[in-house]
């Protein structure tokens, strides 16, 4: 590794189209990189506000069993504006718990898959890319539903 990049062999952001777009003014106003926990990052959002979530492959290390996706999806929905998404990579090609964000409020898109050997991206070290997009508001948390695990749903677990 030489720290250096080609023209031929780059990441798109060093693009000359892309330097130029993120040099401009403002071009990163919106944008919020956060390291803590997602439960706190949450509880300091603004209820319908946030566009887009990337949460990559946490959700896999979840039981299937345990409310612990629900609740989180519940209050992915709640910080999400309508039609925001939300980002995730996954180990297993259909992830148990992209049906738990179906049944609070998501439509959900498979973007990427790998099959047959093929890469989905230049690291290809998940299976699966996900873009779940938020098209119903759950109704507002109360003290009830957190303790049941998040929004009612038909849906108490999943398996494979």
């Amino acid at each position: 590794m030489t720290a250096n990049f080609t023209q031929r062999c780059h990441p798109d952001y060093l693009s000359e189209k892309a330097h130029a777009r993120l040099s401009r003014p403002g071009a990163l106003d919106g944008l919020r990189i956060h390291t803590d926990e997602l439960d706190e990052v949450i509880s300091r959002i603004t209820p319908g506000t946030l566009t887009v979530a990337v949460v990559m492959d946490s959700m896999d290390w979840f039981d299937p069993g345990a409310a612990a996706a629900a609740q989180q999806i519940t209050k992915l929905n709640h910080a999400l504006r309508m039609g925001g998404r939300v980002l995730l990579r996954s180990s297993a090609l259909h992830p148990w718990y992209v049906k738990a964000f179906e049944a609070h409020g998501f439509t959900s898109k498979r973007v990427g898959a790998r099959e047959g050997g093929a890469c989905i991206d230049r690291v290809n070290m998940y299976a699966s890319c996900w873009i779940l997009t938020k098209a119903e508001n759950l109704p507002p948390p109360t003290p009830e539903m957190d303790r049941m695990g998040g929004a009612q749903s038909d849906v108490t677990s999943f398996s494979l």
